[in-house]
């Protein structure tokens, strides 16, 4: 594995310059589901590396769900 759990790699050649490009409200995340459940820490895993690589609550909110809120709505949300 290139790159394994806690992805520094991905943190520092893609993410950082990504959110210096475009800031947090234009990314959001993502993974290989259900891929993602056969890596070491599965999905929770992801979930909490990703989140951790945020500087401040608002980019993380961003990335974790506003950005993908913000495209397709709010999960479960009316359309009203």
């Amino acid at each position: 594995d290139n790159d394994p759990y806690p992805y520094d790699k991905v943190r520092g050649q893609r993410f950082v310059p990504l959110m210096e490009s475009f800031g947090s409200d234009r990314l959001m995340f993502g993974t290989d589901f259900p891929f993602v459940l056969n890596e070491k820490g599965s999905y929770q895993g992801a979930v909490d590396v990703v989140s951790s690589w945020a500087e401040n609550d608002v980019d993380r909110e961003n990335i974790m769900h506003k950005t993908a809120e913000r495209l397709f709505g709010v999960w479960g949300g009316s359309d009203k």
